[in-house]
């Protein structure tokens, strides 16, 4: 068992051939209050020390959003906000109650692709992938979503 690291390209390795695929990581992107600032694996704290963190400030970049409050609409702005990271961004959950969707109204489609079980496939070389939506209901591994290719960085 290790701690997740805000920064490390590591900690998820592929397990089917990754010399066929050497440029291909997954960035660990926060965790306890550290984010990692885009560059090699250099973080920064961005809420201050405290004897009784909450659940939120030493949770991974991962929300459940299976949770009832799960992602709330303070959580949401900052997932989107282009001050903190300017790029482009995905956001996926492998569940979302109706009454979340509801509370987070009309844009939270533009914001959150469906939910499902999420399925990551790399392409030769590890310079594109494409993210896959499972229907999570039916069982039967249904594609309900999927991405255009996407470059890796």
């Amino acid at each position: 068992m290790e701690g997740f690291e805000a920064g490390s390209c590591s900690q998820f390795v592929l397990q089917n051939n990754p010399v066929k695929y050497p440029d291909f990581n997954i960035q660990n992107i926060y965790v306890n209050g550290k984010v990692w600032t885009g560059e090699g694996t250099n973080t920064r704290i961005i809420h201050p020390d405290t004897a009784n963190p909450d659940e939120n400030m030493c949770s991974g970049v991962m929300i459940p959003a299976w949770h009832y409050q799960h992602p709330d609409p303070e959580k949401l702005a900052r997932m989107t906000d282009k001050s903190i990271y300017p790029g482009e961004r995905l956001i996926f959950t492998t569940g979302m109650f109706k009454g979340i969707e509801d509370n987070l109204g009309e844009a939270v489609g533009a914001i959150v692709e469906p939910h499902g079980h999420i399925v990551i496939r790399a392409f030769e070389g590890g310079k594109k992938f494409k993210v896959f939506v499972l229907d999570p209901v039916l069982g039967n591994s249904e594609v309900k979503y999927t991405t255009d290719y996407l470059d890796s960085k």
